[in-house]
C-alpha cells in the first residue's frame, strides 16, 4: 500500500518528478509543486498512475487558489485535506498581511466566523450527556423569561421554542440589534422581549441562537462559556489556537481581513465586526461567529467528529450525541442561503442532495461556511476532513463563492 504524503514546506512553484531508491529496494517519488512538497512510497508499477494522479490533483488545488490570490479575490489560504485521519495536504499559499508582506503559514490564524456554532453545539451536547439538559425542553425550562415569548401579533405560539430549534435555525427568535455588544445574559434577556418571527418548528431562519445555548450552558454548568467550552472540548482536543481572545503572540499569526476595493480594484483591509476582539477594547464572547482558529486545530475537530466523539484516547462526548448533531432535524424545510440541497444538523450544514455548488460532494457531507470565506467539512463515507481558511469580506454571498466551488471541485480528486 502506498504510504500517506508527508508534507513539508517549500519555496518552489514548479513541478519535479524524481525517484531514488530506498533502502528496501522501493523506490520513493518526490514531487515538489506549489510551495510542497510530497513523499510517497511507489512498491510497484501498478501503483503508479493512480499516485501520480493524486499528486497532480493536489497540484491543481494549490494551482487554483494561487489563481485567486493574483486576480486579488483574496489575500491567501491555508488548505488542508486529511483522509482516514491522516493528512493528505496541508499547503499555505499567499499573504496574510499583504501590506507588510507577511507569508500564510500553517499556523496562521483565522476568524472563522460561524464554523464556531458547531463547536458550541458540542459543548451543549457534553451537558446533554450528563443529563444535564434536554434538547426538545422549552427554553423557557431553564431561562424563565422566554415563557412570555409570542409572535408578532401578541398571541402566543402554539408550541414554546426549544433548545433544538436553537440549534438547527428553527426557533423563530428574532435577535436584538447591538447584539455583539452585550453580555450572554443580556443577549437572553433582550431576546424573550422580542417577538417571535414565526411559529416554532415551521421555517428554517438563520438565527444566533447559539447565544442563547451559551447562555444555557452557564447557567448548567456554573462556569462562564468560554471556560466551560475551553475545559470540555478545546483543551482536550488539543485545539490550543483556538479561542475568542487571542493573545499578543496570536495575534501577530492572525490573517488580515481583505475586501475589494471598489472601481480601482485590489484588496484594501476590512474591520472583522463579528469577532470578540479588537484593538480597542475586549467585546463579549460571540459563541456563534466569534472564534478564531488554525486548520490543524479545525482539522482536531471534525476528526473528533468522524470518530464518533473522540480524539487520540480522550472522549468529548458520547457517539450517541454526535450522531444526533449529524442527523437531519429540518426534515423537507428549505435551508441555507444557497441551492446546494442542505438540511441542517445539530450546529452543522449537512449536504443532503447534492446539486449546484455542492456536485462535487457525497451525501451526508457536514460542516459549515462562515462569513469571512472559511469553510470546514467532513464526508463521513470517504471519512476525509477537508479545510480552506481565507479572510475577505464583501465578495458577495460565500455560500456561493467560485473559490469554495473550485475547492469542493478539487477536494474530490484528491480523496478518490
Amino acid at each position: 500500500m502506498p504510504l500517506d504524503p508527508n508534507i513539508i514546506f517549500g519555496q518552489t512553484a514548479i513541478l519535479l518528478d524524481n525517484e531514488a531508491e530506498m533502502g528496501n529496494g522501493h523506490k520513493m517519488q518526490i514531487v515538489v509543486l506549489a510551495g510542497i512538497t510530497i513523499l510517497s512510497n511507489l512498491p510497484d508499477a501498478a501503483a503508479a498512475p493512480q499516485t501520480n494522479q493524486r499528486q497532480l490533483s493536489r497540484s491543481a488545488l494549490i494551482s487554483h487558489m494561487q489563481q485567486y490570490v493574483d486576480r486579488k479575490q483574496m489575500s491567501g489560504a491555508v488548505v488542508l485535506v486529511a483522509s482516514h485521519g491522516k493528512i493528505k495536504l496541508k499547503s499555505a499559499i499567499g499573504l496574510a498581511d499583504v501590506e507588510r508582506k507577511i507569508s500564510m503559514s500553517e499556523e496562521t490564524l483565522f476568524w472563522i466566523a460561524s464554523i464556531s456554532k458547531p463547536i458550541t453545539t458540542c459543548a451543549l451536547m457534553t451537558l446533554v450527556d450528563e443529563g444535564k439538559v434536554k434538547l426538545d425542553d422549552p427554553v423557557y425550562k431553564y431561562i424563565p423569561s422566554f415563557k412570555k415569548l409570542a409572535l408578532a401579533g401578541g398571541q402566543a405560539p402554539r408550541t414554546a421554542p426549544t433548545i433544538r430549534q436553537l440549534l438547527c435555525h428553527t426557533s423563530g427568535i428574532t435577535m436584538p440589534v447591538n447584539i455583539l455588544d452585550m453580555p450572554l445574559n443580556e443577549v437572553a434577556e433582550a431576546t424573550a422581549a422580542l417577538p417571535l418571527k414565526f411559529e416554532p418548528g415551521t421555517q428554517w431562519r438563520y438565527e444566533y441562537g447559539h447565544h442563547i445555548v451559551a447562555r444555557i450552558i452557564e447557567l448548567k454548568s456554573g462556569m462562564k462559556f468560554e471556560e466551560y467550552l475551553t475545559h470540555r472540548v478545546l483543551q482536550p482536543l488539543g485545539m490550543k489556537d483556538t479561542t475568542f481572545y487571542p493573545d499578543e503572540k496570536q495575534r501577530q499569526r492572525m490573517a488580515v481581513l481583505y475586501e475589494p476595493v471598489p472601481i480601482l480594484g485590489g484588496l484594501r483591509a476590512a474591520v472583522p465586526t463579528l469577532v470578540s476582539f479588537n484593538a480597542s477594547r475586549r467585546r463579549p464572547v460571540n459563541p456563534g461567529a466569534g472564534l478564531a482558529s488554525t486548520a490543524a486545530d479545525l482539522f482536531c475537530f471534525y476528526q473528533m467528529i468522524l470518530n464518533g466523539g473522540e480524539l487520540n484516547g480522550k472522549r468529548i462526548t458520547s457517539s450517541a450525541a454526535i450522531k444526533e448533531m449529524l442527523r437531519n432535524q429540518t426534515d423537507a424545510l428549505k435551508c441555507g442561503y444557497s441551492d446546494g440541497g442542505y438540511a441542517w444538523g445539530l450546529g452543522f450544514c449537512l449536504v443532503e442532495k447534492p446539486q449546484n455548488i455542492t456536485i462535487d460532494l457525497q451525501p451526508h457531507t457536514f460542516g459549515h461556511g462562515s462569513a469571512y470565506g472559511c469553510d470546514a467539512w467532513a464526508d463521513p463515507s470517504k471519512q476525509s476532513v477537508f479545510i480552506i481558511l481565507l479572510a475577505r469580506t464583501g465578495f458577495g454571498n460565500p455560500d456561493t463563492a467560485d473559490v469554495r466551488k473550485t475547492f469542493f471541485h478539487d477536494v474530490k480528486s484528491i480523496v478518490e
